[in-house]
């Protein structure tokens, strides 16, 4: 008979003792292999006249399983698994039974679809890849991967995987050194910016020699402030009182954010016991207007 059904297997959901119909062709009950999948994925291969029962139909494919198998979940699989043989044995001017032809092309076919249904769910390579040769030979404690050149499968030891880690993990660390030590830098920039705005400011013959002290005071405080920045605490649950202070660490310019109010304040006071707050979150840098006020 012609085969149009190219799949030789059906997955069906399992819902207890009953009958599971299939339409793939089978030339043999014993050609067929029921199995069950829990929930969990554990796979159990079926006993015949045990767990169940098969017939075929007479003049179509397919036919039905009646399981008797006690659970009530997972999934049923049906399946056929031909025979790797040869039985027909044609001898030299003997009657040509067609019947016996198409039964063995039958067989010939349902083994190709087998195998085709068997590398559909194999890992491979497409064809501009290439190909792999062979897998190298397994060894506890590893897993296989890719070369660097993408042109070979290689075992990747647990330790060797372990240590590529500390490395990498050792750079990263080399990475945040660097990039801390270029923080530092430029923050030893600014306070030397600072410490010239308030040469510039001093020698401005408009200052009065009171508010020249003033000056110098601020930028002074300012470049310490650039060179160590003031605490800031954006996970607050309360507002900052006159406590927090700069014997906490915070300083002009510390910010503050009461996440339950939504609210933000700037510190434009931190003398230890009467740090003055400004609520808004306004814009107050190391640089206050005080600078040029008269």
């Amino acid at each position: 008979m012609t085969i149009s059904d190219t799949t030789p297997y059906v997955n069906l959901t399992y819902t207890g003792a009953g009958t599971y119909s299939f339409s793939f062709l089978a030339q043999l009950t014993t050609d067929v292999v029921v199995e069950h999948t829990t929930t969990a994925g554990v796979t159990s291969t079926l006993v015949v006249s045990t767990d169940y029962s098969i017939t075929l139909n007479p003049s179509t494919p397919g036919g039905d399983v009646v399981t008797t198998y006690a659970t009530t979940s997972g999934t049923l699989t049906i399946r056929r698994v031909t025979p790797i043989t040869q039985a027909v044995d044609w001898v030299n001017n003997d009657a040509f039974d067609m019947t016996i032809l198409e039964n063995s092309q039958d067989k010939t076919m349902a083994s190709i679809q087998e195998l085709s249904a068997v590398q559909a769910k194999t890992i491979r390579l497409d064809f501009v890849a290439g190909t792999v040769d062979a897998l190298p030979t397994p060894v506890g404690d590893g897993v296989w991967k890719w070369n660097a050149a993408a042109t070979a499968i290689e075992w990747y030891a647990l330790g060797d995987i372990a240590a590529d880690a500390a490395s990498a993990a050792a750079e990263a660390v080399d990475a945040a050194a660097s990039a801390a030590a270029a923080l530092v830098s430029e923050n030893a920039a600014a306070a030397d910016l600072a410490l010239t705005n308030a040469d510039v400011v001093l020698t401005n013959a408009d200052v009065v020699s009171a508010e020249a002290a003033r000056v110098a005071a601020v930028a002074a405080q300012a470049a310490a402030e650039a060179a160590n920045p003031p605490l800031n605490n954006f996970v607050a649950t309360t507002d900052p009182a006159v406590t927090d202070d700069s014997g906490d660490g915070y300083g002009i310019g510390s910010r503050w954010v009461n996440l339950t109010t939504d609210a933000s304040f700037t510190c434009v006071d931190a003398t230890v016991g009467a740090a003055v707050w400004s609520s808004g979150g306004g814009g107050y840098s190391y640089f206050s207007a005080d600078l040029f006020s008269g």
